[in-house]
């Protein structure tokens, strides 16, 4: 249905390459599907070595605006990119535009969903809803029917944290970013410090809540959270 091919050069200084050891190369890449089932494979080849990496998953791009809350994937993450750095780097395949782009700043998701005590958590993602329904009511004058069941409070986000069945802690409602002219679409970006989280292993649940399609929505992934490296600095986490 689609490829992506890239090859990425890394020339590093000293200092760089310490920094790479603790954390990732990240390389951003898109293009447009349709909505249906796919697999979603990636293989990653180091052309010194010849050392090959691959991973696979399974992604699913639901229809929308057919009825119900439809929620993206969950981006999760501890480093913003700025601005004026992504523009340095190439642009995507098809086209610059990010959608990851959070004000003059981009996120720079994190694979392994891995973080440490002394950063920051942000998490990113967007709701898609079907128009809400009208309901013709009569007004008190015996006028013209006005519409009824359209809310005015902004679609939220709330945050709650599982670790081994029990609920650990949560965070939120924090309101959502209206997007476009039919308000149908709607985006979430929260910054959570995680200095007071105990280290370990963890289900963080997201809940949306759309009042003007009188929608909720949730989905739930994995991460751990890891203490703070002796003399670590929390720049990794800004």
């Amino acid at each position: 249905m689609a490829a992506l091919r890239d090859t990425l050069p890394v020339k590093l200084a000293q200092e760089s390459y310490q920094q790479v050891l603790g954390g990732n190369i990240l390389n951003q890449g898109g293009f447009v599907l349709p909505p249906g089932k796919y697999r979603l494979k990636v293989v990653a080849r180091e052309n010194q070595s010849g050392k090959l990496g691959t991973f696979e998953q399974p992604l699913v791009l639901p229809e929308t605006g057919n009825s119900g809350l439809t929620l993206s994937s969950v981006v999760v993450s501890n480093q913003l990119q700025d601005a004026a750095a992504r523009a340095s780097n190439p642009k995507t395949k098809q086209g610059s535009e990010n959608p990851l782009q959070v004000g003059n700043r981009s996120i720079l998701p994190s694979v392994t969903r891995v973080f440490r005590t002394n950063q920051n958590l942000y998490v990113f993602l967007e709701s898609y809803a079907s128009k809400p329904a009208q309901t013709a009511t009569t007004d008190s004058k015996g006028g013209q029917p006005a519409a009824g069941n359209g809310s005015t409070l902004p679609p939220s986000i709330a945050l709650v944290f599982f670790r081994g069945g029990v609920k650990i802690s949560e965070a939120g409602p924090f309101p959502g970013k209206l997007g476009g002219s039919s308000h149908s679409q709607a985006s979430y970006f929260v910054q959570l410090p995680l200095e007071k989280f105990p280290p370990g292993r963890y289900w963080m649940q997201v809940n949306v809540l759309d009042p003007s399609a009188d929608r909720v929505a949730f989905a739930r992934i994995p991460l751990a959270i890891m203490k703070a490296s002796a003399g670590a600095s929390v720049g990794a986490g800004r």
